[in-house]
This record gives structure tokens, sequence and C-alpha cells, in this order.
């Protein structure tokens, strides 16, 4: 009786030790690089980033998941009221004009672009009122005997200033080649966006016109559009551009405009302070945190496609499976996500709620893109959050040229490769700031206290 309870207890203890070998070697590597994150983030959102890291963040365990804050590791020099808008990184230099009389957006010159543009696009960065409309004269030819000039709201598309010319007409003011024509006031309030262009039944020759666009109005220039070259940004042209309209208008509260302009270095100081104080905030919290993950680039929204496509580009190099994108606004369901993902499927390459293929380009706003080089956008992702396989990551296009929202870029990178969505899943992506009130993956455009409400929500 002794042997066989001998043999019964060794046999026992040898199972048992092989269990806990097995036991022990999937304790050792219970990492398995299933999911990173890329939280895109402003560089003064540090309240956002310290909510997520408070709520759906602490889920991340550094193993199975990792967060990472997307952030620019330079800052924009300029303030932001003398960039060209708010979200880009470009210096704008108006002079502040001689009265308060009626001024014009052109000047006559021989020493413009060689090219010469039909058409522009112009924001306002102070109230001014259009006066006054002016054609180049030699546009209008026996040939080509009618030309209308027309101002548009690009957001809207509403025609906000209009004139007509005709050849040889003996009621308009002619001046240098220029004609011009009075208009009722059209008054534009600041941040307005508009485009002007010249409609004409027959194609005019450009030739001899020397109407050339001045940098110092409050009317500056975003992009320029000549027959054959289409749209190309005013800031890639080495002179003023030669164009062959041109707008007259008087600077409303001309005070206030000429106050704005002798405090530029005031501004500039101020700015520089501030900038010192978001570099030491920024320092001390990627220390503290080690969370950040820094693009070498400026951070502002425009750069958002390039940040993009170097976090990308690192992701590609590692072995985590998937990667999420969201923004530090967008609370994530991290529990229902990694259950998704956790179940292995291998039959789909990115998830999310998408845009069909079929939207237009934006003419105006943040999302402005006059630079596509197509008339609609291809299928693309909510930017609130979607996941890609990095497998399929390696496979999209990155030499793309980001002229648009990053959303919309990742759809351009991955246009063509035959990418197939995750359709049916355990929870479901937010398109624009609606999120899926049944079983939410993300709830888009929190604030910080929003951010914690819904955290507490989804714990309960």
């Amino acid at each position: 009786m002794i042997l066989p309870s001998l043999l019964g207890g060794l046999l026992i203890y040898i199972v048992s030790q092989i269990i806990l070998s097995l036991y022990g070697e999937f304790k050792l590597s219970p990492c398995t690089n299933l999911l990173v994150i890329g939280v895109f983030s402003a560089q003064n959102h540090s309240d956002r980033r310290q909510m997520i890291r408070q709520t759906w963040g602490s889920l991340t365990d550094n193993c199975q998941s990792i967060l990472k804050f997307v952030i620019g590791d330079e800052i924009c020099p300029i303030p932001p009221t003398d960039r060209l808008t708010p979200h880009v990184c470009e210096s704008w230099t108006p002079q502040l004009p001689q009265s308060d009389s009626t001024q014009k957006n052109f000047e006559i010159s021989k020493f413009g672009s060689l090219r010469v543009f039909t058409s522009y696009t112009f924001t306002v960065k102070q109230p001014v009122t259009l006066t006054e409309i002016s054609i180049c004269s030699n546009l209008l030819t026996d040939k080509n005997r009618r030309a209308r000039v027309v101002v548009k709201n690009s957001r809207t598309d509403e025609i906000v200033a209009s004139a007509s010319f005709i050849f040889d007409e003996r009621t308009s003011l002619h001046s240098e080649g220029v004609q011009t024509k009075r208009i009722g006031s059209a008054r534009l309030e600041p941040d307005f966006e508009g485009e002007l262009s010249v409609v004409s039944t027959e194609l005019f020759d450009c030739h001899g016109c020397q109407m050339v666009l001045t940098e110092k109005t409050p009317l500056p220039i975003f992009e320029c559009f000549s027959q054959s070259d289409g749209f190309v940004p005013k800031s890639s042209l080495d002179v003023q551009p030669t164009v062959v309209a041109g707008l007259g208008y008087y600077i409303d509260h001309f005070g206030a405009w000429e106050n704005y302009l002798k405090n530029k270095s005031i501004r500039a100081k101020e700015w520089d302070f501030l900038v010192a104080d978001l570099k030491r905030q920024l320092q001390q919290e990627a220390e503290s945190y080690g969370d950040i993950f820094w693009v070498n680039h400026i951070d502002t929204y425009s750069a958002l496609s390039s940040k993009l496509l170097i976090f990308l580009n690192w992701v590609s190099s590692t072995e985590y499976i998937y990667v999420l994108k969201t923004d530090d606004d967008v609370f994530v369901n991290l529990t229902a996500v990694l259950e998704e993902l956790s179940l292995g499927k291998s039959d789909w390459d990115w998830w999310s709620c998408f845009h069909k293929k079929g939207w237009l380009p934006p003419n105006s706003g943040k999302w402005r893109d006059r630079l596509s080089n197509s008339r609609e956008y291809p299928a693309f992702p909510s930017g609130a959050g979607y996941v890609l396989r990095v497998s399929s990551v390696r496979r999209m296009n990155m030499s793309v040229i980001p002229t648009a929202g990053e959303d919309v870029t990742v759809g351009r990178m991955a246009d063509g490769k035959g990418f197939v969505a995750l359709e049916k899943s355990t929870c479901y992506w937010a398109c624009g700031y609606q999120s899926n009130s049944l079983n939410p993956c993300n709830v888009p455009e929190l604030d910080p206290n929003q951010m914690n409400i819904t955290w507490n929500s989804f714990r309960r």
C-alpha cells in the first residue's frame, strides 16, 4: 500500500511541477504588444492629458497596451494674433497705411511673378469695407469684350461683391492699365475667408498685366490660381503674385488697426516669455510621466497630417499588432476596444466610423484644402478614433503629401490598397461629435470635466 501511495504522490508532484512550469513560462511573457495608442495633443493641453492619465488611460499597462501623447517638439515662435491664421505658423507682416482713406490690395509694378493669376483666396484680419473692384485693362479686347470680377464667401459660396467690365468702357476710371468700378459697400469681418475670380466667356490673354498683390493690407492671401497650374500656395512664391483683378477698401476702426500694429513688438516679447514657460512645463511633464512621443515638427493644427506620418512610420517599425489614433478631447472605451482586438480576427485592415468616398475638399476653415489633386476625397476614418492593423500600415502609401486633415490623409494613404473595414464589433466608433449611444468605442469633444464624468459613468 505504501508503494502505490508513494507512486501516486510522485505522479501528482511531477504533474504539478509541469503545470507550474508552464504557468511560470506564461507569466514570464504576458506582454502581447497588442495595441499602441497615439493621443494627438496640443502642447498647451496638459490638463487634458492629465485627465486621460487619471481616467481611461489608466487602463493601459505598458504591456498589452501602451499610450503615447503625440506632440510636436517645436513651438511656433510667432504670436497667434500675428499669424496668417491660428492654425498655421506663417507670419503676417502688414504695414500701416499713410491715411484712413481708400486703400488697395495691389500696386502697379514690373517686379511681380511671371505667372499671372486669375483668381486668389484670402482672409480678413481687421474689419474692412469693400468699395471698389479693379481689373487689368489688357484683359478686355475686341475678342474678349466682357469680363466680370466676383468676390465670394468661401464658406457659403455667396457672392458678396461683383463688377462687370466692358471693352473700352468710357464710364470707368482708367489708370495705369487698370479699370476700376465703384461698388455698393460690402463689409467684411475678421476671419472672413473669400475668393476673388474673373469670369469671362472667352479665354483671355493676361500678357502685360502689372497688378501685383501687396503684403501691406489686412487681406492676406492663401493661394493663387492660374489657368496652367491651378492653385499654388502664396507662401511658395519667391515674389509677390501678379494678378488680373484687385480690391479697393477702407479700414474700419483705423485707430484700433494702428494700435494693433504698434504693439507688435510687445506681443512678441510676451509670447517669448510664454514659450519659455511652456517649454519648461513640457520638459517636466515628459520627465514625470514618460508617455510623450515627440515629433520633430512645429506643433500647429495644420501640422497634424505631418505628425501622423511620423508617428505611423515609427509604429510600423514596432512589434505591436494594432495602433489606435485619437485626440486629447476623446474618451476611449478601452475595455471594449481591447476585448474586440483580443479576439484576433485577421480579416480586416482598419476599424472606425468611415466617411464614404465623395466628400468634397473644404474651401475654408481649419480643414481648408485648395491644394488637393482630386476633386473628392476617398473613404476615410473619423479622426476622433480609428484602429489600424500595423501590418496594414506597412502597406500604406507613406509618400502622400499632407494637404488636408489627418483623417483624410489616412484615407489617401490607404486608397487603392484594398483595405477591408471591420464592421461587426463589440463597440462602435463615433462619427464627428456624436457617439454610438448603445455601445460606444469612444465619446468625442469633451472638456476635462466632461471626460471625468464620462469615465465615472462607464465605471458604474
